[in-house]
C-alpha cells in the first residue's frame, strides 16, 4: 500500500486529530495549570424543606423592625421565593441562599467557575476571529470568506456566550461542542485567508475558485427557485497534503472547501475533477433531495448498499445485486454531474487518473472500505469510465464515447466482469450486465427523468448544467485557440478547461503551455476588482485622505454586499455524514 492509499484511507482520521483532538488536548493542558474547581454541592431536597409562608412573612417583618424603616425592602430577597438572591446579584455568582427550617443557609454554585471559563474561551475566539476579519474584509481575494467569518463564527460565538451568561444551571454540553466546532471553522477559514495573502498562491487559488464557481453557478441559480432549502455554497480552494476532495461537513457555513493536491496547478488532468467534487457538495447541500431521489430510483441508503452480497437458496437474486448500487449512488451521481459539466473532457480525465495498465484487475475489482467488512463507496474504475461513455452517448457525443471506451479497453485488455469479494472467494458479474443495470436504472433516469427530489426536474432540465451543442461548440473554439497558442477569449471557465483538455489530447508535449494559456483565460476574483489596499497604494493627489477612502470603501462594501443565507450552527446540523465528512477523488 503506497502513501496515496494511506492518505485516502486515513485522511479523515488525520482531520480529526488536527482539527478536533488537538484543540481538546490544548484545553486540558491549559486547565491543568488552574486551581481545581470546587466539588459540586449536593442538590437540596426541596420537598423536605420546612418552610411556612406565614412564618416567613413574620420573620421578614421582624427583620424590618430590627434595622430598617417601614416599607424598606431587602434587595437581597425576592418576594415569592424565600431566601433567593435578588436581581442585583451578578450572573455567575458562586454563592446562593436557601431558607430551610426558618434559617438562611449559604451554598456554593458549582458551575460558576466553569461558566466563567467557558465565557472567557468564547471571548478569546471572538477576539481572534475579529482580528482576522478586520484585515480580510477589505481585500478582494478574501472578502467573501471574511463575511462568513463575521456572520457565522463571530455571530454564533457571541450568541452562545450571551446564552451561557444568562443561564444559572449546569453548563449544557452542546455549548462546549459548539465551541470546538467554531474553533475548527475559524482555524480552517484562517488557513483559507492566509493562503490567499501569499503572493505565490493568491492568483492560483483565485483561478481554481473561479472554475469551481462556474461549475456551481447553474445549480445555485436552479436552487434559488426550485430548492429553497439548499444552503448557498461558495467554493474555496485550499492547498493541502490530501488527495483531491471536498469538505461537505462545512455546508452550514455556506463555504465549500476544496482540498487540492500539491501538484494540482502543475497538472491539467486535475481540473475537470473539480466538477465531480462540486457534485458532492450540491447533493449534500440539498437537504432531503438525495433521500428522495434514492427512493424514486429504488436504491437503499449508502450503508445498506455497502453490505457484502448475500446469497439465497436459489443463488444471487437480482435485487441483491441492485442493492450494491446504493453504496455507489453518490459517486455515480457526481460522475454524471462532472460529465454533464465538461463533456468528453471529463471522460479523458478519468482515463488519465484511473488507468492502471500494469494492474488491470484493480480496475474491475470491488474495493473494501477501511473497516475490512464492507464494500467501498467508490465503484470499480472500469465501471465508472464505461458509465461515463454511456452518458456521453445520451448527450450526443457518440464519437467521443467510442474513443474513450476503446482507449480504456486497449490499456486494460477489454475486461469482461466486475469482481465482488465474497465469503470464501470472488464472484464475477458480467461487465455488460452491470453497465446495462447501472445505465438504465440510474444514469438514464438521473439524466432524463423528472424526479421529485429535484422538484420534478431531471438534471438535463437544469439550465446551464447540460453539455449541449452550444457548450460543445464553445469548448471546440477554446481548443482551437489554445492549439494556435492564443489565450481563449470570450469563453467561460468551463469551456476553457474543457478546451484545454481537448487540445492536450492532440498535442501532449505542449501540456504546460496549454495549462498556462487556460489559466490566463480564467478570470479570478483577484483579477477583476480593485480592493481598498490597491487604492491606498496608488499615488494619491495632495488633497487625498487615504483614511477617508478606507472608510468609504468599507461603507460601500457593507451596503452593497448581498444578505447572508447561512445556516446557524447548532448540534445536529453538521452537513452530510458528520462535521468532518470529506469526499475524496481516488487515485
Amino acid at each position: 500500500m503506497d502513501l496515496a492509499d494511506l492518505l485516502d484511507k486515513f485522511g479523515s482520521i488525520v482531520l480529526v486529530v488536527i482539527f478536533l483532538i488537538w484543540p481538546l488536548i490544548k484545553r486540558l493542558l491549559n486547565r491543568s495549570s488552574q486551581p481545581e474547581e470546587p466539588q459540586a454541592a449536593a442538590e437540596p431536597d426541596w420537598d423536605d424543606l420546612d418552610w411556612d409562608e406565614e412564618d416567613d412573612r413574620q420573620d421578614r417583618q421582624e427583620s424590618k423592625g430590627a434595622g430598617r424603616e417601614d416599607g424598606e425592602e431587602d434587595a437581597g430577597e425576592v418576594s415569592g421565593w424565600p431566601g433567593a438572591r435578588g436581581t442585583d446579584q451578578p450572573l455567575g455568582s458562586s454563592v446562593g441562599r436557601v431558607h430551610a427550617g426558618g434559617s438562611d443557609q449559604a451554598f456554593d454554585d458549582p458551575y460558576a467557575e466553569e461558566r466563567a471559563e467557558l465565557i472567557e474561551r468564547f471571548d478569546e475566539l471572538i477576539a481572534e476571529a475579529d482580528e482576522v476579519h478586520r484585515t480580510a474584509q477589505v481585500a478582494r481575494e478574501t472578502e467573501g470568506i471574511a463575511r462568513v467569518l463575521d456572520q457565522f463564527v463571530i455571530l454564533n460565538a457571541r450568541d452562545s456566550r450571551d446564552e451561557i451568561g444568562a443561564d444559572t444551571g449546569p453548563i449544557a454540553f452542546h455549548y462546549r461542542a459548539q465551541l470546538s466546532e467554531l474553533q475548527v471553522v475559524f482555524g480552517a477559514i484562517e488557513v483559507f485567508i492566509r493562503q490567499r495573502q501569499i503572493p505565490g498562491t493568491r492568483r492560483a487559488l483565485g483561478d481554481a475558485d473561479a472554475f469551481a464557481a462556474a461549475c456551481y453557478q447553474p445549480v445555485l441559480d436552479f436552487a434559488q427557485v426550485n430548492l429553497p432549502e439548499m444552503t448557498s455554497a461558495q467554493p474555496v480552494a485550499v492547498l493541502t497534503p490530501f488527495d483531491l476532495s471536498i469538505w461537505t461537513g462545512f455546508i452550514p457555513t455556506g463555504l465549500a472547501p476544496l482540498f487540492l493536491p500539491r501538484d494540482f496547478f502543475a497538472n491539467l488532468r486535475w481540473w475537470p475533477a473539480l466538477a465531480h467534487e462540486i457534485g458532492h457538495d450540491f447533493l449534500a447541500a440539498t437537504g432531503q433531495a438525495e433521500d428522495l431521489v434514492r427512493d424514486e430510483l429504488g436504491l437503499p441508503d449508502e450503508s445498506t448498499g455497502q453490505r457484502p452480497l448475500e446469497f439465497a437458496a436459489g443463488g444471487l437474486h437480482p435485487a441483491e445485486l441492485f442493492r450494491v448500487f446504493g453504496a455507489w449512488f453518490e459517486e455515480v451521481f457526481c460522475d454524471v454531474f462532472g460529465t454533464m459539466m465538461l463533456g468528453p473532457a471529463y471522460g479523458y480525465t478519468m482515463i488519465e487518473l484511473f488507468a492502471e495498465p500494469d494492474s488491470p484487475d484493480r480496475t474491475v475489482k470491488v474495493a473494501i472500505d477501511f473497516t475490512g467488512l464492507r464494500y467501498d463507496v467508490h465503484p470499480p474504475r472500469t465501471l465508472r469510465v464505461l458509465s461515463c461513455c454511456r452518458l456521453l452517448e445520451l448527450m450526443g457525443e457518440d464519437e467521443a464515447a467510442g474513443e474513450i471506451a476503446a482507449e480504456w479497453n486497449e490499456l486494460h485488455g477489454e475486461p469482461d466482469a466486475i469482481l465482488f469479494p465474497i465469503s470464501g472467494g470472488t464472484l464475477g458479474i458480467p461487465l455488460d450486465a452491470m453497465i446495462e443495470i447501472l445505465g438504465k436504472a440510474v444514469i438514464e433516469r438521473l439524466y432524463s427523468d423528472q424526479l421529485g427530489g429535484f422538484d420534478g426536474h431531471s438534471l438535463s432540465d437544469i439550465p446551464g448544467l447540460a453539455y449541449g451543442p452550444h457548450r460543445a461548440a464553445e469548448a471546440r473554439r477554446a481548443c482551437d485557440e489554445i492549439l494556435a497558442g492564443r489565450v481563449p477569449s470570450g469563453q467561460d471557465a468551463r469551456a476553457v478547461v474543457a478546451g484545454a483538455v481537448l487540445a492536450w489530447r492532440q498535442a501532449r508535449p505542449r501540456h504546460d503551455e496549454f495549462l498556462a494559456l487556460a489559466r490566463r483565460a480564467i478570470v479570478g476574483v483577484a483579477e477583476t476588482r480593485e480592493d481598498v489596499y490597491s487604492r491606498i497604494e496608488a499615488s494619491p493627489s495632495p488633497g487625498d485622505q487615504p483614511g477617508t477612502d478606507l472608510r468609504e470603501a468599507f461603507l460601500l462594501h457593507t451596503l452593497l454586499s448581498p444578505p447572508p443565507s447561512l445556516a446557524r450552527l447548532r448540534p445536529g446540523q453538521r452537513g452530510a455524514r458528520g462535521f468532518l465528512a470529506r469526499r475524496t477523488w481516488p487515485r
